[in-house]
């Protein structure tokens, strides 16, 4: 791949869509997580980026290209839409134009959540020792004593009696 380069998301702090604000949002929230080092650009308070960004940027059928739009160091890499579908097919750093770390599985905003705590549960019940029972056990079967013990018997009179 290429050498290690700062990523630079182009973004604007002003605009009336929310859909744009939610597609910026989305990529440096992902970058972020991915702990990828990346630059945010206001392009709504930088006349140089913005140029910048509308020069170096895929031209759409009409007007200008919007934010977002990312690079790696000068070297354009696409805008949200070609984020998406990197994204979506596991293919982020190739996007980035950047070496994938080794051994890294990537997942987004709690993808594999469940399939870890099953296993962090399995791993655990198979550490518990056969003759002890599991802590959610033992906590119902101390409730069950404590009940048992605050309920009046019928020998017993109570204060209202």
């Amino acid at each position: 791949m290429t050498k290690k380069m700062v990523i630079k998301v182009y973004i604007t702090g002003v605009s009336a869509s929310t859909q744009l604000r939610k597609h910026q949002q989305d990529v440096l929230d992902i970058i972020g997580g991915m702990k990828i080092e990346h630059e945010m650009i206001d392009v709504s308070i930088d006349d140089d980026a913005r140029q910048f960004m509308w020069t170096n940027s895929k031209q759409p059928e009409k007007g200008k290209p919007l934010p977002p739009q990312i690079f790696n160091g000068e070297e354009y890499c696409g805008g949200w839409e070609e984020f998406e579908v990197a994204k979506e097919n596991e293919q982020v750093y190739d996007f980035l134009k950047l070496d994938k770390p080794a051994g890294e599985k990537i997942k987004f905003r709690g993808e594999g959540e469940e399939e870890e705590e099953e296993e962090k549960k399995d791993e655990e019940e198979e550490k518990a020792p056969e003759n002890e029972a599991p802590a959610a056990e033992e906590e119902e079967t101390k409730e069950e004593e404590t009940k048992e013990e605050e309920e009046p018997t019928e020998e017993e009179p109570t204060e209202e009696e």
